[in-house]
């Protein structure tokens, strides 16, 4: 999303829906999200919700494959607990 805004198709979500082989939960909020990320105002944050999402998502796949207890675990646990401060924030602004 650096420069002009992304343009998406009107089915996009029907796309990512067919995609996921599941209905998108929160399919109303994602739709303001993704208006939101086409106004140039709201990209830089927009940009950074989708970073700390991958992060968050690959830090979960960590934690429930090594278990809660490892060492590397509880680091990963405070800057996951950072990132979804940071995420509702954002999202908070972007809504």
């Amino acid at each position: 999303m650096h420069g002009s805004p992304a343009i998406r198709p009107a089915d996009y979500l029907e796309k990512a829906e067919r995609h996921a082989g599941r209905p998108l939960a929160c399919r109303e909020e994602l739709a303001i999200l993704l208006r939101a990320a086409g106004d140039p105002a709201f990209a830089a944050d927009f940009e950074r919700v989708l970073f700390l999402a991958k992060f968050w998502e690959g830090a979960m796949g960590i934690i429930r494959r090594t278990g809660p207890g490892a060492d590397d675990v509880r680091k990963l646990t405070d800057e996951l607990s950072e990132a979804t401060s940071a995420v509702s924030s954002l999202i908070g602004t972007l809504l």
